[in-house]
């Protein structure tokens, strides 16, 4: 009998790139996003240091307080977009996720299959030497009587 040679193999190669292709995109999503949440984070830092700055300064000038007020407004802004931006890639983190999982179970499916075929393969082969053995243990036996 032949060496085994799976019929799906080249499905099996496919899903496996597939595998591949959405474990990359995952880790480049997940890095963005890990990016932007740390940018939030540091804006969220920013934006307390600015209100306990200017809750301890009471004896500052006019100008100078009205420049705190717009810079803590201006990090407001920027704290909702950032927390836009990173929700987004939350988003799409588990978009990616999902699509991972799927294509992982798609994978393990396929080769679930091969190894079935590869045991079915097995046994047959076994059968086949096996019949031969007996056919040879005949034969000798034959020739001896």
């Amino acid at each position: 009998m032949k060496n085994f040679k799976y019929s799906l193999e080249n499905v099996l190669k496919y899903r496996k790139d597939k595998e591949e292709t959405l474990k990359q995109e995952y880790s480049n999503v997940e890095r963005n996003y890990l990016i932007e949440k740390e940018k939030l984070e540091e804006l969220e830092r920013k934006l307390d240091s600015a209100v306990n700055s200017n809750a301890k300064n009471t004896s500052r000038e006019v100008t100078y307080r009205k420049n705190v007020y717009n810079y803590i407004q201006f990090l407001r802004e920027k704290i909702v977009l950032q927390r836009e931006l990173t929700l987004n890639y939350k988003d799409e983190l588990e978009q990616k996720r999902s699509e991972l999982v799927s294509a992982q179970k798609e994978r393990k499916t396929i080769e679930k299959l091969k190894e079935k075929a590869y045991t079915k393969y097995k046994v047959e082969l076994n059968r086949q030497e096996q019949k031969l053995n007996d056919e040879l243990a005949m034969f000798s036996y034959l020739r001896n009587s």
